[in-house]
């Protein structure tokens, strides 16, 4: 039998045929200044992606380039950006502007991208304000304020002052923030961070995961709807809570509110100060060593104990009431509709 072939439409051989054109790379900005002149950096631009990339250098450059497959499409569309570089009393500003009413030059095969990128050492303290467009920031040694309406952020590293980081849709990933205050916001997206330290440590995310390896400080990490894992948590208070997911912290030291209206809660517990646990709907399970003292105040559907060597109270079926080794900081446990199971570690 003949092979049956289907027909290809002339606009789809038009595809095959037609040559790929390569892409126009252009730098209609390109500025450098002396390092003693820069003492602040302030940066807000529409529509733009944004690096920033820190040494022991002697100049702050500022590098914008266009990039599209059509020269004079690229440069219509930045031009309608307003770009500006200029430096104020110490202060280098990098703005842009869109004019209202333009849309750019997004048809197949001559989108156009702006690329802001940004040399300079790390102590330069530090504002970006991004409308739309990622964010990548190697290290910063002064402290930051960073905002951006649409995109992602990935940091190396921020200290040495106030930390505020934030995007209404968008992850962030870091790998240190370190600073008195350290505030880290999406209205939708995960946060991904790996050492968290301050005196006042915020978290949270409206639609998505937080991860954290490990946070030394006053610490709250909140999300709406999504899990929350963190490794290692030092604090004199903390408090995590999500609507709806799963919540695991690996090692806790220190005082800790946690809830959950819709998801599992597991907690190893390593040296608690005060602990509350709170489920909605899902179980709990909190492990702690042998030998801890501490007073047990659990409640559930069905609860679960290990033995414990020096355990003093009542055991029933939904609830544990007692002292362990003596007693000592409160561990209270409730879920509404699920069990609860306290396991014994060694040291």
């Amino acid at each position: 039998m003949r092979p049956y072939l289907k027909p290809i439409s002339f606009a789809a051989l038009l595809l095959i045929v037609a040559p790929v054109s390569a892409q126009v790379k252009l730098t209609p900005i390109s500025e450098q200044f002396s390092v003693s002149q820069v003492g602040e950096l302030i940066l807000s631009v529409t529509d733009a992606d944004v690096t920033v990339n820190t040494s022991n250098v002697s100049s702050v450059t500022v590098d914008v380039t266009v990039e599209g497959r059509d020269r004079n499409k690229a440069m219509e569309y930045y031009e309608k950006q307003n770009f500006s570089v200029a430096l104020e009393d110490g202060t280098l500003h990098v703005v842009s502007k869109r004019e209202e009413n333009y849309g750019g030059s997004y048809e197949w095969g001559n989108s156009t991208s702006i690329h802001v990128m940004i040399n300079m050492p790390a102590n330069v303290p530090t504002n970006i304000h991004t409308s739309d467009g990622d964010l990548i920031i190697e290290e910063l040694t002064s402290g930051a304020k960073i905002k951006t309406s649409d995109g992602d952020i990935k940091i190396g590293g921020i200290s040495g002052g106030d930390v505020a980081i934030q995007t209404s849709d968008g992850d962030i990933v870091a790998d240190l923030l370190q600073g008195p205050s350290v505030s880290i916001k999406t209205s939708d997206g995960d946060l991904m961070l790996g050492e968290l330290s301050g005196d006042v440590i915020r978290a949270q995310t409206s639609d998505g995961d937080i991860g954290v390896e490990s946070v030394i400080g006053e610490f709250e990490a909140r999300t709406s709807d999504g899990d929350l894992r963190i490794g290692e948590m030092v604090s004199s208070s903390a408090a995590v809570r999500t609507s709806d997911g799963d919540i695991k912290i690996s090692n806790v030291t220190g005082s800790l509110t946690v809830s959950s209206s819709d998801g599992d809660i597991e907690l190893g517990l390593v040296d608690p100060g005060d602990i509350s646990v709170s489920v909605s709907d899902g179980d709990a399970l909190v492990s702690m060593p042998s030998d801890l003292s501490a007073t047990l105040d659990v409640k559930a559907n069905d609860v679960e104990m290990d033995s414990f060597s020096n355990f003093s109270g009542d055991v029933a079926s939904s609830k544990i009431v007692g002292d362990l080794n003596g007693g000592g900081s409160m561990i209270r446990v409730r879920t509404s509709d699920g069990d609860a199971v306290m396991r014994s570690l060694r040291r």
